[in-house]
């Protein structure tokens, strides 16, 4: 991995304070528009993330296979949205590609009692370095969005674009192409498993499953049941903590499908959505000059309806131990 990638250029990009607040309130509206009558599971959606391959694991599957399986759908997915950010000026490429990347870590994460440490390691830190990389370019997309129609819009175009170009050359460099095939590498044959797990490897799946949504779910826990209480930086680790839970529901949702799991999926993902809107405003009003605020109307209505959210989401059952 390029070091010049892992450091990343921390460029920053500056905007105009009442035309992102407009535009965080819009995406407020639109979303508490979605979310405010919920009526059962699957009537109303979070707004949806760049399209990902469905794991489509079953029951029968081994968990060396699921594992197998969950890391190659992950890696193709990389790879269509990678092709995406060096050919096209949409910002669904880097978008999706950190979706993948992230998705893959939760992978990783899920199996980790099967892995051997090392060659896991060395595979998550190369994605979080990717992450981080994306993460800029992502960043002046979203920014350079927000300015359209205003007089930042020139000045934000610009900067995306430089931020894109510079972004692509650290890619190309760090062999960002080739990720996919060392994942490859990663599981063929058994040298990624672990001495003496030989027997959970080969067994079903549900058993790696559940105890990985055990701890999700109790990292979860550990977070203090007031959401408005919540410091900023804790909200922030606490929106890391749902993004895995809710991949590892993805993954494993049909080994135990039902209503349970719908409904739990559901309040998951309406959480997701709220604390997504606090998260673009604390993004905002970091890159504000001016030192006011960005939070308003919509931060209040996003972060009352994330509290409430938590309180649903806390009081649900583990759908995957039922049996």
């Amino acid at each position: 991995m390029s070091a010049h990638l892992a450091l990343g250029s921390g460029a920053s990009i500056a905007h105009h304070e009442a035309d992102l607040t407009s535009h965080t309130v819009m995406s407020a509206r639109q979303r508490s528009a979605d979310t405010a009558t919920p009526k059962a599971p699957g009537t109303r959606r979070a707004p949806p993330e760049p399209r990902q391959t469905r794991a489509g694991l079953c029951p029968e599957h081994s968990a060396q296979a699921a594992l197998q399986q969950l890391l190659q759908v992950c890696a193709a997915d990389f790879d269509r949205h990678l092709a995406a950010v060096m050919a096209s000026e949409t910002p669904e490429g880097p978008h999706g590609a950190r979706v993948a990347l992230r998705r893959l870590r939760t992978a990783l994460g899920a199996f980790a009692p099967l892995l051997r440490r090392r060659p896991a390691r060395r595979l998550e830190r190369e994605a979080r370095a990717l992450f981080r990389c994306l993460g800029r370019l992502r960043d002046a997309d979203v920014l350079a969005e927000a300015a359209a129609g205003t007089p930042e819009a020139a000045a934000q175009g610009a900067a995306a674009v430089r931020c894109r170009a510079e972004v692509r050359g650290e890619l190309e460099a760090a062999g960002a192409a080739g990720f996919p095939a060392r994942i490859a590498d990663f599981t063929e044959g058994t040298g990624w498993r672990r001495r003496g797990r030989k027997r959970i490897a080969r067994g079903p799946v549900e058993r790696v499953a559940a105890d990985a949504l055990d701890e999700a779910w109790e990292r979860l826990q550990r977070h203090r049941k007031g959401l408005r209480r919540m410091p900023a930086q804790e909200r922030h680790t606490l929106r890391k903590d749902l993004k895995a839970l809710r991949y590892q529901t993805d993954f494993f949702a049909a080994l135990w499908p039902g209503r349970r799991q719908e409904d739990f999926l559901f309040r998951l993902k309406l959480l997701q959505d709220n604390l997504g809107i606090l998260n673009d405003l604390a993004l905002t009003e970091a890159r504000l000059d001016s030192g006011g605020s960005a939070a308003g109307p919509a931060a209040t209505e996003a972060l009352r309806q994330a509290a409430r959210d938590w309180r649903k989401l806390r009081r649900r059952r583990a759908w995957w131990r039922r049996r």
